[in-house]
């Protein structure tokens, strides 16, 4: 069977949703220790229906299946958020969930769901398309490594040695949404790859987890540090933050006590991060990032007028803090993905510069032209390389790392995959 008999289009019915998040849960068992996600009668696929269904601003149309004769052979999530890039909110699609009916697989299903998702961007006007996938496949539709995780281990016997911090550390309850908000901000609201949280979204998170956060206090009350544990090893986090280290202390030492088996604590923290920061100042700590190309968090281009019209004004800023002394007009050039969503000829976004200011403008015959792939763009946009890997032009070199200046993107998986 080949790909054009597959039809996607949104689920309609109850029964169709039910099966797909029977499907779902039976691909990816392990999303309720990560997520710590409720399993109303023993059961992940209504718990993780009933979260996805009662989230903030959800739209029945995020729930996509494929279809043959009638039949769901395969389904995914294309979710709308507000993607973070350097501090800045784009209107994006987050791609999950992705499965194949066993009897189904390797005739071409989930290429049929990649499709409609890239159409589906493209459609909505949604600038970045981001996903966390499997090794190998993704980068056929375009997807490119922009992100990495880091997680740092702590010897247990190191945190217990340490006398109290004087925190108190206590499962977070309903009302403290507001607070764990504000810290959620404070501490990833401006990398690039986080993405904007409402109050309802936190309240959201809050009440759809067995195992609450843990939220650490200040001798006066003050919440000043939390932390996410994984459903299953203790030692682990999906998520933590501190503003001081008597904060992380206290968190740590909470987590020894739980993981009492573990000879290890670890925490995934960016390593330019106040949490991480705390702990290197205080304690031996080993990190480690894991790469492998082609895997983990993927992006790729959605619209790229919207990614243009997204990008202008972040590059303004950042123009006019550098003040470089160079003027002239810029033409970026974007090529074609092959896939048919982007334009049949390169896309071009003109830039005006001058030491003190950025301007978008019409096309320039004057311009001087920097010929880019999707895949490179995209890396450049999330500071996942710098300029000069790009092998632009020597003499345009200057403007693009002020433009593009390479940094730390991270996704906090609080956000829910």
């Amino acid at each position: 069977m080949g790909e054009a008999a597959f039809v996607v289009r949104p689920l309609e019915t109850d029964a169709e949703v039910t099966a797909y998040f029977a499907l779902a849960a039976a691909t990816f068992p392990g999303y309720h220790q990560t997520h710590a996600t409720p399993a109303p009668g023993g059961s992940l696929a209504v718990g993780w229906r009933y979260f996805v269904e009662n989230a903030p601003g959800f739209d029945p149309t995020y729930l996509r299946g494929a279809f043959a004769a009638g039949k769901l052979v395969g389904g995914y999530q294309h979710d709308e958020r507000w993607l973070i890039i350097g501090g800045r909110q784009l209107r994006s699609g987050y791609v999950g969930g992705v499965v194949t009916d066993p009897a189904y697989r390797g005739r071409g299903v989930a290429s049929a769901l990649m499709r409609d998702g890239i159409a589906l961007a493209a459609e909505r006007r949604q600038a970045l398309l981001v996903l966390r996938g499997i090794p190998d496949f993704y980068h056929h539709f375009g997807y490119v490594d922009v992100m990495e995780v880091t997680e740092h281990a702590i010897e247990r016997a190191q945190v217990l040695m340490l006398p109290a911090s004087g925190y108190v550390v206590r499962p977070a309850r309903p009302e403290d949404a507001p607070a764990l908000l504000e810290l959620y901000v404070r501490h990833y609201g401006a990398y690039t790859g986080s993405y904007a949280r409402t109050r309802a979204q936190q309240e959201h998170l809050l009440r759809h987890r067995t195992s609450p956060p843990l939220l650490a206090l200040d001798p006066a009350g003050n919440p000043c540090g939390y932390l996410l544990l994984h459903g299953g090893d203790r030692s682990s986090a999906v998520e933590a933050a501190a503003d001081r280290w008597p904060a992380a202390l206290a968190l740590l030492q909470y987590q020894a006590g739980l993981a009492t088996g573990a000879s290890e604590l670890r925490w995934p923290l960016p390593p330019d991060s106040p949490t991480y920061l705390h702990l290197a100042d205080h304690l031996p700590v080993r990190s480690e990032t894991r790469s492998r190309p082609n895997a983990g968090w993927l992006a790729r281009l959605g619209h790229l007028g919207a990614l243009f019209e997204g990008l202008v004004p972040l590059w303004r800023e950042r123009w006019r803090r550098a003040r470089l002394d160079w003027s002239g007009v810029l033409g970026l050039e974007i090529g074609t993905s092959g896939d048919g969503i982007l334009s049949e000829a390169s896309e071009r976004c003109f830039l005006e510069l001058t030491p003190d200011n950025l301007h978008r403008r019409d096309e320039s015959s004057t311009a001087q032209i920097v010929r880019l792939s999707p895949a490179i763009f995209s890396q450049l946009v999330f500071g996942y390389r710098p300029a000069r890997w790009a092998a632009v032009p020597a003499h345009l070199l200057a403007p693009l790392e002020v433009l593009f200046p390479p940094g730390v993107s991270w996704y906090p998986a609080s956000n829910r995959c």
